[in-house]
């Protein structure tokens, strides 16, 4: 019994080395975003920490939509530097995709689904009212 597990570890740990050389890494490119921020959160990815950033409405290229994105730290940022206030509009690039927000629960951390991470952003002068 322990040589078949041990068959059987020893096969997976090969099929998943040659899978990964064989098929490669899923890239996306940066598209285009804008929307107006509702609400910005510091406790809903905290695996790396990242601003959690809810938008109503969020265009996405051409899609008229509402969610969140992340604030990557590695954003490049345009305009006036702000981007945790609520009642300001942003626009720039992001990349699609839900990995990119993890939450710190107990001894692990748990998938929190977003649309995607911020590339590049700018942002407007002056919050608007709510």
């Amino acid at each position: 019994m322990k040589n078949q597990l041990k068959t059987f570890l020893v096969v997976l740990l090969v099929v998943g080395c040659m899978s990964s050389v064989v098929v490669p890494s899923t890239v996306h490119a940066q598209l285009p975003y804008g929307g107006y921020v509702i609400w910005v959160d510091y406790t809903m990815c905290t695996c790396p920490p990242m601003p959690y950033i809810l938008y109503t409405p969020l265009w996405l290229g051409g899609i008229l939509t509402a969610g969140p994105l992340v604030y990557s730290y590695a954003t490049i940022l345009y305009a006036y530097y702000v981007f945790e206030l609520p009642g300001i509009w942003h626009l720039g690039q992001y990349t699609p995709g839900g990995e990119m927000c993890w939450m710190y629960v107990g001894e692990g951390c748990v998938w929190n689904p977003v649309i995607g991470s911020t590339f590049m952003m700018g942002t407007s002068l002056i919050p608007t009212a709510i």
